[in-house]
């Protein structure tokens, strides 16, 4: 009886797992894209119309690049400043590599409401 307990704590520990780690994408020297979308300088209720992917699940050692296709400038600035980007005119990318794992909360410096998050495995 305790042996079949175990296992089937096992089995559902081991789907967590696997459920959690869905979509995990990248790893060292892989690149990856994220836009600022066109008219994402304009103040709305839908954090979807800001950054393209919002959300990132990725691999320690991933490259993120920001890629700036709005006609407004904007900044990647990290909470609790982690990292912060130079100014973005259109056009204008930031490149950084996610070494160490956690969950990274970020936005536009220029717009505060234009966030996105990066968790990082």
């Amino acid at each position: 009886m305790k042996k079949s307990i175990l296992h089937c704590l096992l089995i559902i520990i081991s789907m967590s797992l696997n459920y959690s780690c869905d979509n995990v994408q990248g790893g060292p020297g892989k690149q990856l894209v994220v836009e600022v979308l066109p008219g994402s300088g304009i103040a709305d209720d839908d954090p979807l119309n800001d950054f393209s992917p919002h959300d990132l699940k990725i691999k320690a050692g991933t490259k993120v690049t920001w890629i700036n296709k709005d006609n407004k400038i904007h900044f990647v600035d990290v909470k609790g400043h982690y990292f912060s980007s130079p100014m973005l005119l259109t056009g204008d990318k930031y490149t950084f590599i996610f070494n160490n794992r956690g969950e990274y909360q970020y936005y536009c410096g220029a717009h505060r409401w234009m966030r996105g998050k990066i968790k990082v495995w």
